[in-house]
C-alpha cells in the first residue's frame, strides 16, 4: 500500500494482454501495471517524482537498476 497523488481525468479502463494491474485505488481506477515478459516494464498513473511515499524513490532505483543492468 502506498500513498500517491492521482488526481487524473483519465486512466486505463482495463489491462491488455500479458499485462497485470499491481495497483488500483480505493475508487477501483487502475494506477500500476506490469509486464512480467519484459526485463523492466511498470507504467504508473500517479507522479513518482514528487516522492511522496517511499516506494517512488523504489520506483526510480529500479528503473535505474534495470538501466545499468543492459549495458
Amino acid at each position: 500500500e502506498m500513498a500517491v497523488n492521482s488526481a487524473h481525468h483519465q486512466a486505463a479502463a482495463e489491462a491488455g494482454e500479458g499485462v497485470t494491474v499491481n495497483a488500483t485505488a480505493a475508487d477501483g481506477v487502475i494506477e500500476g501495471i506490469e509486464a512480467r515478459r519484459y526485463r523492466f516494464c511498470l507504467g504508473v498513473q500517479w507522479h513518482p517524482e514528487y516522492d511522496i511515499d517511499p516506494g517512488d524513490a523504489k520506483i526510480f532505483a529500479a528503473f535505474v537498476a534495470a538501466a545499468r543492468a543492459h549495458k
